[in-house]
């Protein structure tokens, strides 16, 4: 199977465990393929507050990223469903769209909050 995009890492606040997901190709969604700690599950639409970021992205950057789109929501109508239904502190998403092979300076990715409405 081709590697696919986005690569998705959810990371918790106090947390050291992330959880990595990729998207699966209608080909392989009914019969995926099996590995050892490999979990196959489906995720229903939810919304989500995006910050667009560029170039490679380690954990404090992440993590930098995700308290800057968190504090840029402070003013707006969509902190209280974030914070009613996430907490203060939300988990966020890691979304990378290039491969790693990708090796010119244009490199995008997204910090992702979900919430509930």
């Amino acid at each position: 199977m081709n590697m696919t995009a986005p690569v998705i890492a959810q990371a918790t606040p106090g947390r050291s465990v992330y959880t990595v997901s990729l998207y699966l190709p209608k080909k392989n969604q009914q019969n995926p393929p099996q590995a050892d700690d490999l979990h196959v599950r489906s995720t229903k639409p939810t919304y989500v507050a995006v910050r667009q970021i560029g170039g490679y992205v380690s954990n404090n950057v992440a993590k930098d990223e995700a308290a800057a789109l968190m504090e840029s929501l402070r003013d707006s109508n969509w902190i209280l469903p974030i914070e009613k239904s996430k907490g203060k502190l939300p988990a966020y998403f890691l979304a990378v769209y290039n491969p790693p092979s990708h090796t010119t300076a244009r490199v995008i990715n997204e910090i992702m909050v979900p919430f509930n409405m």
